[in-house]
């Protein structure tokens, strides 16, 4: 029988967590869990699957509910992977393990397991054309098998008996291979980096001196500190607000995605406190709208927060600091990074950064962590553009043309470089990207995947899903409400929002992301690869090409340059964007040119309406850019011109030309979109609120930081003549 008390205790020796496999199956690997593994003595054992009515002592998890053991700790944690594999909460859960413990994985006899239908793998297939749900290709099973065949410190046990059990592993009732660890560390010391006391490592303490340093020193100088996860920068904060407190602070806001996040500062900050009143948890919408005063914010995982949220916090708050997981379930830090870092260097210059390497929980180099990241792609970094010598060469690379590639996904699970290439590129680019994205991209049924490359180097990258071509019965009953399929996001939004049945007949490629090299961002890549996709999507018969993305100016108006028109708007607010999503479509057949003309005129006429009473929270240089595409505008007639002229330049109150400014304000924009440029983000919020939305001058005057009619009435002028000119 094979014995892992000396793996065990090895890991304990090294500081490490240990992985073991136990293949076959379901019955004979709880058998074999239940022979092989002595837990009787264990605490703080946890269970992600179906759980036998004999290890009531572990605490089964609902993959749902995984997120919320951010910050606690157990001794094992056993994935049964016989009901599949929800790889986000599988990668939250791994990071509980403490040192010297285990993460045991059950699986189908490793050789049949990629053919075996996985009950996971539903919820990433979209209806297809037929009424059916396809199953999934299990490639991520794939991937998830080559880890554990090129992992060499992990425990892999199967069935002796089983004809497919791997010869190399030893015979025995079970054939098994256990790895003899090399060891990492005396059994009895930590390196010279690790403290005894408050602080577990130089690093943290380093983290508490600086977060301290925001609401001590000079206004306008956040801090940003990013680490992967299990480095101690949840434990800086509360080890940080607890010295706040005694120092006598009265008010230290923290906000996170949700308030589970936020578990393990509270549980630092308020150890022998007396008094933890004043660090309270907001979220993150709250917060945003009411703004509280604060000596100090603390925005936790803040990667899994959109830029836009995290610039108004930065914009409004001048004492605050931002952390951010690299590489985790959470949201990935190096899209944070990346798009957060602008938004800092133009508001905040003077901002710190502190990024945390050395692992507390754990010791370096540990053998889940580096499993889990090699399984789920969570240390997949995009590789540099070899910088040019000169601006030319620059141009002279860019200038080539790139090799756009239709990927076959079962190639590329097998060419690993372009894989990670790719996922590292998505998850740059959008602010949530999850291991369970990894498998919708890998395994969706209605998915494709491109790339632009340039020499070998990947320089863009789209996901498209497929979606449309519903019959007749099916599309009336979605028009109605009474149906609902999976997937089909664009024909199902269009035909039961729009209220346009037909809709739902067509074709569509939806482009679910598109990525750039963030080195070669503003090079005209991103228009070149979309122009690309549209070409091969025309020839495929296609009807249209499209998207849905948050209402943000600098995305409007890049799709707006490529020539796609808006033909639906969200009414309510998404999640932790904060945006309103907008659906954009460009057509690629005549059947399509006839749909696409009868939605862009529903939105123009509803959209007025709409921002009456939906959309309170829209942008102003948001509604002026979607104004701009009403096509069945007329041109500003002289009645209209001399409403406008009497207003700007002689005592005319707005009282009595607000019928016209709103005409004219639709018009203008209309027939002069290019003018929008010209108008500063308050301008254009100025106008919409008043002209548009029909906002009262007290209101203006509050959000303008205007005081009173007169002045706001003068401002609202200034920004009409800057319009005309």
């Amino acid at each position: 029988m094979p014995n892992l008390k000396q793996y065990k205790q090895q890991l304990a020796n090294n500081r490490h967590r240990g992985v073991v496999v136990i293949a076959g199956q379901q019955q004979q690997t709880i058998a074999a869990l239940n022979e092989l593994i002595d837990d009787a003595q264990l605490t703080d054992k946890f269970w992600l699957g179906s759980m036998p009515h004999a290890f009531s002592n572990y605490q089964q998890i609902n993959p749902k509910q995984a997120q919320h053991k951010l910050g606690q700790q157990c001794n094992q944690l056993v994935i049964n992977a016989h009901d599949g594999i929800d790889l986000n909460a599988l990668g939250a859960l791994a990071g509980t393990v403490k040192a010297g413990g285990l993460c045991i994985i059950l699986t189908p006899e490793l050789a049949l397991w990629p053919n075996m239908a996985d009950p996971k793998s539903a919820r990433f297939n979209a209806y297809d054309q037929k009424g059916n749900e396809a199953s999934c290709a299990n490639r991520i099973i794939k991937l998830f098998l080559n880890v554990i065949e090129s992992e060499p410190d992990i425990v892999l046990i199967e069935p002796a008996h089983s004809e497919l059990a791997k010869p190399e592993l030893k015979p025995h009732k079970y054939r098994y291979r256990i790895p003899q660890l090399q060891s990492q560390l005396p059994s009895q010391s930590l390196p010279t980096e690790y403290l005894t006391g408050q602080f577990k490592t130089a690093e943290q303490q380093q983290a508490v001196t600086q977060i301290l340093k925001v609401v001590s020193g000079h206004r306008r100088r956040p801090l940003v500190i990013t680490a992967d996860r299990g480095r101690g920068k949840s434990a800086a904060l509360g080890l940080a607000a607890k010295a706040l407190i005694a120092q006598g602070k009265q008010r230290i806001i923290i906000t996170a995605p949700n308030k589970h996040c936020v578990e393990t500062v509270f549980a630092h900050a308020t150890e022998s406190c007396d008094n933890p009143a004043p660090l309270v948890f907001i979220p993150i919408d709250e917060l945003i709208a009411t703004k509280p005063s604060a000596d100090l914010v603390m925005v936790d995982e803040a990667a899994a927060i959109s830029a836009p949220l995290l610039t108004q916090l930065l914009t409004h708050y001048s004492r605050i600091v931002f952390t951010s997981t690299i590489a985790g379930y959470e949201g990935t830090g190096r899209g944070f990074e990346i798009r957060f870092k602008q938004r800092l260097n133009e508001l905040t210059p003077n901002h710190k950064t502190l990024h945390m390497n050395l692992p507390i929980r754990f010791a370096p180099n540990d053998i889940l962590e580096r499993f889990i990241n090699n399984a789920l792609l969570l240390n997949a970094n995009a590789t540099q553009i070899n910088q040019a010598s000169s601006k030319k060469e620059a141009q002279d690379k860019l200038s080539q043309t790139p090799q756009f590639t239709h990927w076959n996904r079962d190639q590329l699970l097998d060419d690993h470089h372009a894989l990670t290439q790719i996922f590292a590129l998505l998850t740059l680019a959008h602010y949530k990207t999850s291991p369970n994205d990894l498998r919708h991209m890998l395994d969706g049924n209605n998915i494709e995947v491109f790339s632009l490359a340039i020499n070998q180097q990947i320089i863009a990258v789209g996901l498209i899903a497929i979606e449309g071509k519903l019959d007749a019965t099916l599309s009336q009953a979605i028009s109605q409400g009474s149906r609902r399929v999976k997937g089909h996001l664009l024909p199902q939004s269009l035909s039961y929002h729009a209220q346009v049945p037909s809709a739902a007949h067509y074709r569509y490629a939806r482009v679910m992301r598109i990525a750039v090299h963030p080195d070669i961002h503003q090079q005209g890549i991103g228009s070149q690869f979309l122009t690309a996709l549209t070409a091969h999507y025309q020839q495929q018969a296609f009807d249209f090409i499209g998207a849905s993305f948050g209402a943000q100016s600098q995305l409007i108006s890049f799709w707006q340059t490529n020539q796609f028109k808006p033909v639906r708007l969200g009414l309510t607010l998404e999640g932790t964007s904060n945006e309103y999503s907008l659906m954009v479509l460009k057509s690629l057949s005549a059947d399509g040119n006839h749909l696409l003309q009868t939605l862009t005129d529903k939105f123009s006429q509803q959209l007025p309406q709409q921002l009456l009473e939906f959309c309170p929270a829209l942008d102003g240089k948001v509604i002026c850019q979607l104004l701009s595409h009403n096509q069945n505008i007329k041109n500003i007639d002289q009645p209209l011109q001399q409403a406008i002229v009497n207003f700007t330049q002689h005592s005319i109150d707005y009282e009595c030309c607000a019928f016209e400014l709103y005409q004219w304000l639709q018009c203008q924009l209309a027939v002069q979109p290019d003018t929008i440029a010209q108008l500063s983000a308050e301008q254009c919020q100025l106008l919409t609120d008043k002209i548009m939305r029909k906002k009262s001058w007290s209101q203006i005057c509050q959000q303008q930081q205007i005081n009173g009619k007169k002045q706001a009435q003068a401002a609202l002028k200034h920004a009409i003549t800057q319009l005309i000119d």
